[in-house]
């Protein structure tokens, strides 16, 4: 205690028993440096802890923490103001990263997880740090890391942070993430922000996978270049109804044809027809079996079309129900096979002068004596 006597603390610390009087030589100014060798002294780390608490003593627990069995002082010292920044420099000893979640349990030391992030093998440390209150910002920053984009699905099961996925997914490499979060209820939503990401688009598929997320393809249907998506979808059980809206994008019409191979979305292709320009789809969607289209309104040259198809004929009549399209019986009845067809179309009303002109199609003259009885008229006679 007398002043140049120090160094004599630290020489009679090596005395058994005499440790707890380097605590009380650190009150005495400028002897702070003493603790650091008196910890080299088996025993003595405790002492460290209550040096700190000593004004000015902060910086002696990280020259301490490179001692071997003193990286659990950092946390009591931290608790100490203004000591928070001692624990990065810690991090960086071997051994004493899990320090850095019990120092973010410390209001103010969130911070600390990113840049303890940084130090090799501390990346699952961000996960724990994202259930403090208010530390979620920090994945994305951890994101940056290499190796740490794993962590973003685990923090995704945090309450209140699925809004990173997204802020992540910008980073390269972790839109597989999407996937897993997606799982994750209430995430969903995210798939299309991501679909905005280049490179994203078949997420979207194995999304649609995920109970209730079919909706999500019409939206990223509207993000050019995903138009493919509708297809796959659509071998998804019940996303067929996602077609015709999608149909409604620009672009997307030649999809109808594709999905309407698929089992039970046949129907999709008359509400599509409804969409201007998607007309021509019809007749392609004519050969799957039962996709009868020509009752939508100004698709009545496709029937003809869809005629030469085998087993569409039957079309030609309904059609004929169709105001205007009377004048389809004859190219009908030129098809070969179609002959039974103008009788029927006959007996629509204002078709009957269709038999005439039906009749000077060689191999439908027998047609016309069945229905013409009125005129006494007989070809052939």
């Amino acid at each position: 205690m007398v002043v140049g006597a120090k160094d004599m603390v630290v020489k009679a610390a090596m005395v058994v028993g005499a440790k707890d009087m380097v605590v009380k030589a650190a009150m005495v100014v400028k002897a702070k440096d003493m603790v650091v060798k008196a910890a080299m002294v088996v025993g003595a780390k405790d002492m460290v802890v209550k040096a700190a608490m000593v004004v000015k003593a902060k910086d002696m627990v990280v020259k301490v923490a490179m001692v071997v069995k003193a990286k659990d002082m950092v946390v009591k010292a931290n608790m100490v103001v203004g000591a928070k920044d001692m624990v990065v420099k810690a991090a960086m000893v071997v051994g004493a990263k899990d320090m850095v979640v019990k120092v973010a349990m410390v209001v103010g030391a969130k911070d600390m997880v990113v840049k303890a992030a940084m130090v090799v093998g501390a990346k699952d440390m961000v996960v724990k740090a994202a259930m403090v209150v208010g530390a979620k910002d920090m994945v994305v920053k951890a994101a940056m890391v290499v190796g740490a984009k794993d962590m973003v699905v685990k923090v995704a099961m945090a309450l209140e942070a699925k809004d990173l996925v997204v802020k992540v997914a910008m980073v390269v490499g972790a839109k597989d993430m999407v996937v897993k979060a997606a799982m994750v209820v209430g995430a969903e939503d995210m798939v299309v922000k991501m679909a905005m990401v280049v490179g994203a688009k078949d997420m979207v598929v194995k999304v649609a996978m995920v109970v209730g997320a079919k909706d999500m393809v019409v939206k990223v249907a509207m993000a050019l270049e995903a138009k493919d998506m509708v297809v796959k979808v659509a071998m998804v059980v019940g996303a067929k109804d996602m077609v015709v809206k999608a149909a409604m994008v620009v672009g997307a019409k030649d999809m109808v044809v594709k999905a309407a191979m698929v089992v039970g979305a046949k129907d999709m292709v008359v509400k599509a027809a409804m969409v201007v320009g998607a007309k021509d789809m019809v007749v392609k969607a004519a050969m799957v079996v039962g996709a009868k289209a020509a009752m939508v309104v100004g698709a009545k040259d496709m029937v003809v079309k869809a005629a030469m198809v085998v087993g569409a004929k039957d079309m030609v009549v309904k059609a004929a129900m169709v105001v205007g399209a009377k004048d389809m019986v004859v190219k009908v009845a030129v098809a070969l096979e179609a002959k039974d067809m103008v009788v029927k179309a006959a007996m629509v009303v204002g078709a009957k002068d269709m038999v005439v002109k039906a009749a000077i199609v060689v191999g439908v003259k027998d047609m016309v004596a069945v229905e013409d009885t009125d005129n006494k008229t007989r070809l052939g006679n």
